[in-house]
């Protein structure tokens, strides 16, 4: 009789733990990169004073799930960006602030960006401030250098707009 309870008790309790291996697996599905929820696209302006934050998004952007806040000051003649990106569970440790100098700024549109001089890359950051929207662009440069030998060659253009996370809940129109 005892050997039967166990037996039975034995195969209850891989039942059950098969049962909660599926549940878990089932209920974690939607876990991973997008598991992190970042904050929707921001965008604010004073005469002298434009930022904007959300998600840098685009073929080939690094980590899909990421953060970007950049900071543009009139009296500076600088934009100032930094970032965190999430995979997982895991959020990675936010960016120092890195400087663009501003190119042109006007009632219409703010225009950053750097030469490339120590990359492989020049960076290119628009901020239409009729729209609210922004491109960044980066151009290869130093492609005969051979830091630069195995580096990408080809023009990639990125948009700040709300966290893949935010999109999935709240939909694609917030």
């Amino acid at each position: 009789m005892r050997s039967v309870l166990f037996l039975v008790g034995l195969a209850l309790g891989f039942l059950g733990g098969v049962g909660t291996i599926i549940y878990l697996q089932q209920r974690n599905k939607d876990t991973g990169e997008m598991s992190i929820l970042f904050a929707p696209k921001n965008y604010y302006e004073t005469p002298a004073v434009v930022t904007v934050s959300g998600t840098l998004t685009g073929e080939g952007v690094g980590n899909p799930n990421n953060t970007y806040s950049i900071a543009c000051f009139q009296d500076r003649k600088e934009c100032w960006m930094t970032s965190v990106e999430a995979s997982g569970l895991h959020i990675g440790r936010m960016d120092s602030p890195y400087a663009y100098d501003i190119r042109k700024w006007s009632p219409y549109e703010v225009i950053a960006g750097d030469d490339g001089t120590f990359g492989c890359f020049k960076t290119t950051i628009t901020i239409d401030r009729q729209s609210q929207q922004v491109l960044w662009v980066e151009e290869p440069v130093n492609q005969t250098q051979v830091m630069c030998a195995k580096s990408e060659n080809k023009i990639r253009k990125y948009t700040i707009e709300n966290s893949p996370g935010w999109k999935k809940i709240f939909g694609k129109k917030t």
